[in-house]
């Protein structure tokens, strides 16, 4: 009797781990995207005591655990893509390590002499500055001083005439715009401004042409100041 009841039990065990199978089966099919017939899902659910309801669920914690494994699938491809990338940086970084090192042998020692050679300079421009504050000639001295008294008084000169320009301009717009064609004389009048505009005009320019070549000799003589 005893050997009749562990048989039927183990019978029992197999069956229910065969429906087990059979639903576990039934869940991975239609969460795989496969579409069952409607007799195969009655009978295992039937057969599993499960409802239509307990199966959407399972299909659905099915899916959801299918994304999970496929994600976890993914790391190793990503690890060898991560490590490639990883070896790429580093020759990459040596590269660019061998270029610097590169340009540094080049532009140190540059930068160095820059640095030199600002320093030279900044004591040669203090020589300068020694040698034209300290020049004793008179004769320089004398012209340079004649220099700017006649530069200074011309600058004056075209100050007055550029005055004057203006102010015959104004006239003449004025003249032109109150006056035009209401006396004989009108345009007699007007060309008269306009002529003394254009004289104002060329003694300006003669006046700029002489304090250009006076600010030219004071040049001159700034660098004779220079010598020894």
């Amino acid at each position: 009797m005893l050997a009749i009841l562990e048989k039927v039990v183990s019978g029992r065990k197999k069956r229910q781990a065969e429906r087990a199978a059979d639903y576990a089966a039934l869940v991975r099919q239609i969460g795989d995207g496969q579409e069952p017939t409607a007799e195969d899902v009655d009978f295992v659910l039937e057969a599993t005591n499960k409802s239509p309801e307990d199966l959407a669920a399972d299909v659905v914690r099915y899916e959801k655990r299918l994304q999970l494994r496929q994600q976890l699938d993914e790391i190793p491809g990503m690890e060898r893509r991560q490590a490639e990338i990883s070896t790429a940086i580093e020759k990459e970084n040596e590269k660019w390590q061998t270029l610097c090192e590169a340009h540094d042998a080049v532009i140190v020692p540059l930068a160095s002499e820059a640095l030199i050679l600002k320093s030279k300079i900044m004591a040669a421009n203090a020589c300068k500055d020694k040698l034209f504050h300290g020049c004793t000639d008179a004769a320089i001295l004398a012209e340079r001083a004649e220099i700017e008294r006649d530069r200074a008084a011309k600058n004056r000169m075209i100050f007055d005439r550029e005055d004057s320009v203006t102010q015959h301009q104004r006239a003449a717009d004025e003249m032109f715009r109150s006056n035009r064609g209401k006396y004989k004389d009108f345009d007699g009048d007007i060309e008269k401004l306009q002529k003394q505009i254009r004289e104002k005009r060329a003694e300006i320019e003669g006046l700029q042409a002489e304090v250009a070549a006076l600010s030219r000799r004071d040049r001159e003589l700034e660098e004779q100041m220079l010598n020894p």
